[in-house]
């Protein structure tokens, strides 16, 4: 079920510092089955324009237990991005001190290149429209302007047929 919905689980044992993730978490961040995952490893692939929003989001389940959900990429060594959903939450003890981590991680790299692609034509959309906008209203303008030169000209060919012929106006 993973595998097919792109969401992979992990756990987080803080007193041991042992971190498991299930067989999806490995193909999500492209490591072989058995490479010991680390949050060292998950950091040095965020993005950089995306860690300060990681930390913080983390920081705020770690210190205040309170669940977090981020939308952030990663970058692989060959330069090629994903886009991953995480969500984590804590769980402490009786007396408060937190104990494990548990979140998920699911791959929307195609759902984000959709909306991306979404909002390029949206704004190609709306420039096109202001040049519509703009067309109707200069082509409105021309109409009017016409409409007022041809009315000098009528007036003009009126003066004419009242002036003698060999008048210099």
């Amino acid at each position: 079920a993973q595998q097919v919905a792109q969401i992979g689980s992990w756990t987080w044992d803080i007193i041991s510092d042992q971190i498991s993730w299930s067989d999806e978490m490995f193909r999500i961040f492209e490591l072989d089955l058995g490479t010991e995952p680390t949050n060292e490893f998950v950091q040095k692939l965020i993005h950089p324009d995306d860690i300060a929003q990681y930390e913080t989001a983390m920081k705020s389940v770690f210190t205040k237990e309170i669940p977090a959900s981020i939308i952030y990429r990663i970058i692989f060594e060959d330069g090629h991005m994903k886009w991953v959903r995480a969500v984590a939450e804590a769980k402490s003890d009786k007396h408060g001190n937190i104990m494990h981590m548990t979140g998920t991680v699911q791959d929307v790299t195609a759902q984000q290149e959709e909306a991306i692609e979404r909002e390029k034509l949206e704004m190609q959309l709306r420039q096109s429209q202001k040049l519509e906008a703009v067309g109707t209203m200069v082509g409105g303008i021309a109409h009017d302007f016409n409409n007022i030169l041809q009315t000098m000209f009528l007036y003009g060919e009126v003066v004419k047929e009242q002036l003698p012929p060999d008048d210099k106006l």
